[in-house]
This record gives structure tokens, sequence and C-alpha cells, in this order.
């Protein structure tokens, strides 16, 4: 081999050399641009970008993100980039990847009146980056609000096939757009309010799914004591489900979110509440629940709502020592068109709710209530009946709400009522034999007198009694629909043994 072959070989090395080192100096050279000019209106800081030409691959080191110069809301010591497209990036300005694996990253959210709001953002200088698949990891979640934690995940695992970050995708709510996507979270922690606590062990979101498994709505205080963290009457709530799967669910974020699911799914669900009506009462005017359908910042559309074994239990402090407490086991229910927000105006059907469940463990009812979303006057449509009732689970209605106890069994009662947002009608039977009643005085002592007397008005026995008519219930705005409900049967109640 002459020299002038050799000269020409090494030339040749050394003009490869400077041309593959002097590309990849070039390519690390765009990309620390591109990475760090307003990314997603945010800053992307990190320690280190290392570009292997020869395999198109990347990695970034010690990476950050945050929108302000506060805290830094995405942490992850490395994010491993493969299949880079070379040649798009040069001649295009477009960022194209084949896969983005993220391990273990930590983000966290701080929201303080502190932190200055966030400022215009800053236009795209790359055309688009699109990415075939996107591999999340292990990741930690943390929210914080004012030095407390909002809410937390112990456990993020995501994958994003097909995403697309461009002019026009930056500007909307969800940033980018993809083809298909599943998110699982695992023991989640959120704060809901002063009051309550919500968490769950899994939860599970693609293209079509959402699964909740083990959920638990929790009191952050005790009975005795969440009364210190309230102004007026309210709820606490413990409420644990098995499971909740949401199947073929579509939804839209544009000018306004838009929710669609054909069916939702509730598997044994536990729900205890409480209150203490010791305290004085919220006196703001509550909402029907077709108005609150109504009125939704969102569109709404679930087509049927299966709630499968589940417990309900309510009780009520009604003195020091006096709590009145009822109860349903193994309740099943079917909600159906339930819809909300501007979804209503495409739905003429009635909501429909029908229930089936034993009452305080004895007793067979059912219930069936309807009522259209879209009618502003509130018209709503109940009926119900209860079979083989006995006295110790009827007295817990009676003693409070007409001040009689009774002795004996009702072997069916069947109620069936209309009204609106005023006022309610209906029609009561009940059914009974051997029923006897004493009248109580405040103290809960009898009326000797005044129970001698009820049980001559009052028939003992009533085998054939055609239903009673019940007018004129007048609805207390300050109260739920479930008031205005008893408010209806207490009417009855009387017309029939008074």
């Amino acid at each position: 081999m002459t020299n002038k072959i050799v000269k020409y070989i090494i030339l040749g090395i050394i003009l490869f050399g400077v041309s593959y080192f002097g590309t990849q100096w070039y390519i690390e050279y765009r990309l620390k641009q591109y990475l760090g000019e307003g990314l997603l209106g945010g800053e992307l800081v990190f320690s280190k970008l290392d570009v292997n030409l020869w395999k198109r691959a990347g990695r970034l080191e010690k990476v950050s993100w945050h929108r302000t110069k506060g805290e830094s809301i995405f942490e992850v010591d490395q994010i491993e980039v493969k299949g880079v497209q070379l040649l798009q990036l040069v001649f295009k300005d477009q960022l194209a990847i084949s896969e983005i694996e993220i391990e273990q990253p930590k983000i966290k959210w701080v929201s303080n009146k502190s932190i200055p709001e966030k400022k215009a953002e800053k236009e795209m200088k790359i055309n688009a980056i699109t990415v075939e698949k996107v591999h999340l990891r292990k990741g930690n979640f943390k929210w914080i609000e004012h030095d407390r934690l909002k809410a937390e995940v112990e456990q993020i695992n995501l994958s994003v096939h097909n995403v697309v970050l461009n002019h026009k995708t930056v500007k909307k709510a969800i940033p980018v757009e993809y083809d298909s996507y599943r998110f699982e979270l695992l023991d989640l922690f959120l704060s809901v309010n002063n009051l309550q606590d919500l968490k769950l062990k899994e939860l599970v979101l693609d293209d079509s799914l959402l699964e909740a498994n083990d959920l638990i709505y929790t009191p952050k205080y005790s009975k005795r004591e969440y009364v210190n963290h309230i102004p007026y009457e309210k709820d606490l709530i413990n409420l644990k489900i098995d499971r909740v799967a949401c199947k073929e669910l579509k939804y839209s974020i544009d000018q306004i979110f838009s929710l669609y699911i054909p069916g939702v799914d509730i598997q044994k669900g536990d729900l205890q509440i409480y209150r203490d009506k010791t305290i004085k009462d919220d006196v703001r005017q509550k909402k029907l629940y077709s108005q609150m359908l109504r009125e939704l910042p969102f569109s709404l559309k679930v087509d049927t709502v299966a709630i499968h074994d589940t417990f309900i239990k309510y009780q009520e402090k009604l003195g020091e020592n006096e709590v009145g407490e009822v109860s349903f086991e193994n309740v099943n229910a079917a909600i159906g068109h339930l819809t909300g927000g501007q979804a209503r105006y495409n739905s003429k059907k009635e909501t429909t709710l029908d229930l089936k469940a034993d009452f305080t463990g004895i007793s067979k009812l059912d219930f069936e209530y309807s009522f259209r979303v879209a009618d502003s006057t509130d018209a709503f449509q109940f009926k119900g009946s209860a079979w083989e009732v006995q006295d110790h689970q009827v007295n817990k209605f009676f003693i409070p709400a007409l001040g009689v106890q009774a002795n004996g069994s009702i072997d069916a009662l069947h109620y069936n009522f209309s009204g609106d947002q005023n006022k309610a009608s209906g029609e009561m039977i009940m059914v009974y034999d051997e029923l006897k009643f004493e009248v109580l005085k405040e103290n809960g002592q009898k009326k000797k007198i005044m129970s001698w007397l009820a049980n001559i008005v009052v028939d003992s026995k009533n085998k054939t009694r055609k239903p009673v008519e019940v007018t004129g219930v007048k609805r207390d705005k300050t109260k739920s629909f479930w008031n205005y409900y008893w408010r209806c049967l207490q009417k009855g109640l009387k017309k029939e043994l008074l």
C-alpha cells in the first residue's frame, strides 16, 4: 500500500470522525435549544444530554420542569429516548422519536398564593414533536396546597401511543394529541374537603375503561369532634366500595368538558351517614336532583348505573343520648338515563331509579323514582312498597314524626306520590293486623288516656281499606329531597292512623 493511499484512508477517517462527532454535537446543541425554550409553557432543566448518533438514541439526566421560578413540578434522574429521526430534526425542524422511557419520576405540584401567576406561554420554536411510545413507570405524585398535603399517589404507571405536540395542540387544555393510553394509579389519597378524605387502592383508566378498586371515602374526624369543624348541620360520610367500573366511556375537552358512559357498575358498597341534629340548621335553599343535574358545569350522559349488594345506614343524633337509626341491607338498584349539563337538551327520556332492599335486615321494600332533568318545574314521581314491617322498625319513624309508639306489625305499606319543587300529593294504604299505639310525652313516657282514645279511634285491623288520598304536602326548600319524601309519608301515615 502506497503512502498516498494511506494518507487518503487517514484523511477519510478524520473527515468521517469530524463529520460524525460534529453532527452529534450539532444535534445535541439543537436539542438543548428546543427543550429549553417554552416546552408546554414551562421550563425544562437538565444536567446532561447525551446523544448516540449511531444508535439514534439519547439520554437526559437530572431532569426537572416547572412553570414558574418556584419549586420543581417534575423531577426524574434519567429519561431514555430511542429511535430519534435525525433527518427530520435537521431538515424539517421536527423532533420524531420512536420511544421514551421514564423511570421512577417524582411529580410535585405546589399551589400557594405566594407563587406568582403563570406568565404568557412562549411559542414553540420547533414545528412538532412526535413520539410513537411513551412509558412512565413507578412514578410518584404529591400535591401541596398552602403547606398541606392535598393529594398523593404512591405509584403511577403510564403508557401512551402516537403522541403529537405542535403549535396547535400546545394551546389546548390537554396540550398533546394521542391515539391510545393506559393510566394506572396505586394507593391514591385525596383531601376532598375539610371533613372528608378519599382513598383508592387502584385506579385504571384507558381509552374506554375506568376502574376503581377498594374506594374509601372517610371522615377526617370522629362523630364527636366533627361538629367543631362545621358551621351548621352537615353529614359525616363513611363510604366503602369494592369496585367501580365504567366501560366504553368517551370524553372530550373542548370549550366544555363532555362525558358519556354507557354503563357504570358498582359492586359491594357500604355507605354510613351520620348527622348531628343538635347544632343549627343549614337554612340555605336546597336543589332537587333534577335541578342539580340541569345546572352541572359539564355535559354528562350515563345510560345505566347498576348498584349491587350494598349496605346503607343513616343515623341522626337527636339529643344528648338519643340517636335515631335506619338501615338497608342487600341494596340493589338501577339508575337509567342520567343526564346533566348541556346533555339534557338532547334527552327527553326520564331519569329513573329502581331500588330493592331489605329494611333493617327483616322487611322487603322497593322504591321507584323518576323525573325529567330538562323540566324546570322539577316535576317528579316516586312510589314504593314495604312488607312485613315490625313495630321496632316503624317506631324509629313513628316516635319522632307522630309522637306515638306502635305495638304489632304492618303487613304491607304502599304509596304513590307526584309533585314539583313546591308541593306534592298522592295516595297511601297500610295493611295491618293487631296494631296498637301508645301516645308518648316528650320525655318518652306513655300518655295513658290519649293512648286509650287513640286505640279506640284507630282500627287495630285494616285488611280491605282503600288507599287514603294525601294532598297539599308543602316542600321545605331548606331541606333535601329526602326530607320532602318523608313529609309525604308522614302526612300519609297521620291520615291513615289518626
